[in-house]
């Protein structure tokens, strides 16, 4: 994953299960640290561009267009971002692929061992 440009107020740093991506806005605190965000891709039609969806696991949902100026994994990252500002959630995310997108987590969630 790139590194966020200079006037995003995100710092994205590589982890050992994949990158760990922080919102500079301040903490996340509350009973939402155990939100997850899912992204996924919605290709183009002949009416609308191509598209990337965040959801929520408690139903909140936002579309962009796709942002070609980045990355494929940062592209779901914008996605992530734009559903956290919406809601006026903040914290350091961290980042896993799926079949269908990715996923992101609030690092302050639960923790368990293998």
């Amino acid at each position: 994953m790139q590194a966020a440009p200079v006037d995003c107020p995100v710092q994205v740093r590589q982890g050992l299960l994949g990158s760990i991506v922080s919102l500079e806005s301040g903490l996340f605190l509350g009973d939402r640290k155990m939100v997850a965000i899912e992204t996924k891709y919605i290709g183009g039609t002949n009416t609308r561009g191509s598209r990337i969806k965040a959801v929520s696991g408690n139903g909140n949902s936002i579309t962009i267009g796709y942002p070609h100026e980045f990355s494929n994994a940062e592209c779901h990252f914008q996605a992530a971002k734009a559903l956290c500002e919406k809601m006026d959630w903040a914290g350091e995310l961290i980042a896993g692929g799926t079949r269908s997108g990715y996923v992101f987590v609030f690092a302050n969630s639960d923790r368990f061992t293998v």
